[in-house]
C-alpha cells in the first residue's frame, strides 16, 4: 500500500522544512467542530514555492488539448516530482514515469504545497476540461496536516472530507473516469503516524463506490514503527527514485486493469496454472462490503449461509494471533469491553445481497454418534438445505461443518442429506485430489502468514488454491480490508490464475450434481 506526500518550500520565517515546504511539526491547532472546514472550500495558491503555481496551472490548461489524455495524476509535490508533463524542475521519478506511463497518454496535475482545497479549485477551473480520461490517480492530504499563517492544520475528518470532495468533483466532471485513490503516505516525524492512519481509515470506504478503487500503500512504504522506510524516501516525506519505482510497481496491476476498456478481462486458458477458490462463512452484514469488493474484481466466491428469520446482533472480539485472526462472538448484552458490532443477515434479505454468487449451507448440529443424535443431525441438515434452496431458488451443493468440527458419523449424515461436499477448517498443501469430499480441506485462511507462499506453490504444481474466512474478522479495520483487496487485485490481474466456484471442482461428477435438488 502506498500514499504520497507533498513538497514545496515555506516562507523563511516559518517552521523548518524538509524540501519543498514540508514542515516537520504540526504548527497550527486542530480544528474545532464549530470551525468551518476549509479543506473543502476551493482556493487558489496558498503557499510560496520555487515554482510559480499560476504558471503551472496555465501550462496544464494549454497542454490538455494537445493530445488525448487517458491517465491523470492529481496531487501535491509528491506527484509533482514524479515526472511527466508539464515538466517539473525536480523529477526524482522521471525514469520510472517514462517507463510506466510514457506510453499511456498521461498528464501530471501534481502541484507542490497543494492542499485538498487547492486541488478542488484547480479541478473546478479547467484542469479536467476538454479531455476524457479513463483513470485519475489521486494522492493528496498530507499538506493539510501542516498549518501556516495562510491555512490552519486540518484534522483527519476534515481532510477525509476534502479527499471525498475531490473524488466527487472528478466523478461529476468526468463520470466515465475511474478513480484510483491512494492512501496518504507515511511521513516523519512519528507524530504524523496517528493522523495519517486515521485519514486512511476514513477514506478507505470510498473504495466501495463502483468508480473508486482504494489502494493502501502503507505496507509498502512504512517500517514497523509506521515511519517511512529511509531507503525509499528523499527526505522523510517525498519518495526518492527507488520510492517512485516501488509506487509504480505496486500500482501497476491495478492500474493496468482499470485502463482496459472492457472490464471483463478474458484470460487465455492455456496460460492458467492455478484455479482459485474462496468461501466465506456465517452470512453476516460485513458480507455486504465484501460482495462489493468481489464484484469490483470479478472474483467468484461461495457464501456459506446460516438461515435466520431475523437479524441477530453480536459483538466480535478479535485479535491477531498465530497464523490467522482469532475472534469470538458475544451477545450484545454480554460485551462490556467494546468490540465490533455485527449482525447475522435475515433470510428475506440474503438472496438480493448474494445475487450472482454461489451459496452453500452452514449450521450447527449434534456431534455425537448415537442413533438419536444422528437422527437430529439429519433433520437439521435437511431442513437447512431445503430452507436455503427455497429462499435462493438454486441447488445447495455444499456444507460447512460448525466450527470445523466433524466426525465419521457426521460425514455419513451430511452425505445422506444430499450434499456433494463438506468443508472443514483443515489446511493442506494440495486440496485436490480429495480423499473424501465429506472432509474437504482448504489451502489456508485468508489471513494466513504464508498466504502468498502457498498461492505460488499451487501455481507451480498446477493445482487449486483454496482460501476461506469470515468477513466479520475484518471488522472496520482498514488495514485488514486493504490486505484483502490486495489479494483480489493480485489474483484478478494474474494471467496464470482463474477464479472458480467450489462446485466447479466437482464438475466431473455430473450425476451427483443432478440429484442434489431431489435429495434436499
Amino acid at each position: 500500500m502506498k500514499s504520497i506526500l507533498p513538497l514545496l518550500v515555506l516562507l523563511a520565517n516559518l517552521a523548518p522544512l524538509t524540501s519543498w515546504g514540508q514542515s516537520t511539526t504540526l504548527t497550527a491547532p486542530q480544528a474545532d467542530a464549530a470551525i468551518e472546514n476549509n479543506a473543502i472550500i476551493p482556493v487558489q495558491k496558498l503557499e510560496r514555492d520555487f515554482y510559480d503555481w499560476h504558471d503551472r496551472h496555465q501550462e496544464v490548461i494549454k497542454a490538455l488539448p494537445q493530445k488525448p489524455v487517458d491517465l491523470v495524476f492529481i496531487g501535491d509535490s509528491i506527484t509533482h516530482m514524479f515526472g511527466g508533463i508539464p515538466k517539473s524542475p525536480v523529477a526524482r521519478g522521471g525514469e520510472t514515469w517514462d517507463r510506466f506511463f510514457g506510453h499511456r497518454n498521461a498528464i501530471n496535475l501534481g502541484f507542490g504545497w497543494d492542499r485538498t482545497q487547492n486541488v478542488l479549485w484547480r479541478l473546478q477551473n479547467g484542469e479536467l476540461d476538454g479531455i476524457r480520461p479513463k483513470v485519475a490517480v489521486v494522492l493528496i492530504g498530507t499538506n493539510n496536516l501542516t498549518g501556516t499563517k495562510n491555512a490552519r492544520t486540518n484534522n483527519p475528518s476534515e481532510i477525509a472530507s476534502g479527499i471525498e470532495a475531490i473524488c466527487d468533483t472528478i466523478h461529476h466532471k468526468q463520470p466515465q473516469c475511474k478513480i484510483l485513490l491512494l492512501s496518504v503516505l507515511p511521513r516523519s516525524p512519528q507524530r504524523f503516524a496517528k493522523p495519517i492512519r486515521e485519514i486512511n481509515r476514513r477514506i478507505g470506504p470510498l473504495g466501495q463506490r463502483d468508480y473508486v478503487t482504494f489502494l493502501n500503500l502503507t505496507a509498502s512504504f512504512a517500517d514497523e514503527n509506521g515511519l517511512p522506510q529511509k531507503e525509499l524516501m528523499h527526505d522523510g516525506v517525498h519518495p526518492n527514485a527507488s520510492g517512485y519505482e516501488l509506487w509504480a510497481e505496486t500500482m501497476e496491476p491495478v492500474l493496468s486493469r482499470l485502463l482496459v476498456d472492457d472490464t471483463a478481462v478474458s484470460k487465455n486458458t492455456d496460460k492458467v496454472k492455478v484455479k482459485v477458490v474462496q468461501c466465506w462463512d456465517d452470512s453476516m452484514t460485513t458480507d455486504i462490503p465484501l460482495v462489493a469488493l468481489l464484484k469490483k474484481y470479478q472474483a467468484k466466491a461461495t457464501f456459506n449461509i446460516i438461515p435466520r428469520e431475523n437479524r441477530n446482533t453480536f459483538v466480535v472480539k478479535k485479535k491477531k494471533a498465530g497464523e490467522w485472526v482469532l475472534f469470538s462472538f458475544l451477545h450484545k448484552e454480554d460485551s462490556k469491553e467494546g468490540g465490533f458490532k455485527v449482525e447475522h443477515l435475515a433470510n428475506r434479505e440474503m438472496p438480493a445481497i448474494y445475487e450472482g454468487f454461489s451459496i452453500a449451507a452452514h449450521c450447527g448440529f449434534p456431534l455425537g454418534d448415537t442413533p438419536k443424535e444422528s437422527e437430529a443431525r439429519l433433520r437439521t441438515l435437511r431442513k437447512t438445505k431445503a430452507q436455503i434452496r427455497d429462499d435462493f431458488g438454486q441447488p445447495v451443493c455444499g456444507f460447512v461443518y460448525p466450527g470445523g468440527n466433524f466426525s465419521p458419523a457426521a460425514m455419513v449424515d451430511v452425505e445422506k442429506a444430499g450434499y456433494l461436499y463438506a468443508r472443514t477448517t483443515r489446511s493442506v498443501a494440495a486440496p485436490l485430489p480429495l480423499d473424501n469430499p465429506m472432509a474437504q480441506p482448504s489451502s489456508c485462511h485468508w489471513s494466513h502468514r504464508q498466504f502468498w507462499d502457498r498461492y505460488e506453490a499451487a501455481k507451480q504444481h498446477g493445482g487449486v488454491f483454496y482460501f476461506w474466512g469470515h468477513s466479520c474478522e475484518l471488522g472496520d479495520d482498514p488495514e485488514l480490508w486493504g490486505w484483502l483487496e490486495s489479494i483480489y487485485q493480485r489474483i484478478s490481474t494474474d494471467p496464470e490464475a482463474e477464479w472458480v466456484d467450489v462446485i466447479d471442482l466437482f464438475t466431473d461428477q455430473p450425476a451427483a450434481t443432478a440429484n442434489l435438488d431431489i435429495a434436499g
